[in-house]
């Protein structure tokens, strides 16, 4: 698994064609919607693609959405949005420890 505190490890950054496909998006998708959330200490250029460091791009996601699911606690399927959550963070950080 990828540690926070060595990010600069290869296995641990991802194409964006990675990513998007990790979240189960299209790239376009990515861009639009989680890119923006995305720090840009956790984003690099390698040539000319785009690298993102997967344990922050995953935090940052969570983070965004456990802000929004709080604020709007009534929301009917909170419970089943913060499972995904979970679930998408293992599917991840299974990816990561294949690499």
């Amino acid at each position: 698994m990828a540690s926070p505190s060595k990010p600069d490890r290869p296995a641990a950054w991802f194409t964006k064609q990675q990513m998007a496909s990790a979240f189960d998006v299209s790239e376009t998708y990515f861009d639009r919607e989680i890119r923006p959330l995305i720090p840009d200490k956790c984003v690099r250029r390698v040539g000319r693609r785009l690298r993102f460091y997967c344990r922050g791009v995953i935090n940052a996601w969570a983070n965004a959405k456990r802000i929004q699911y709080n604020c709007d606690s009534d929301f009917p399927d909170r419970e089943a949005l913060l499972d995904q959550d979970f679930h998408l963070r293992r599917h991840l950080e299974s990816l990561l420890s294949s690499r």
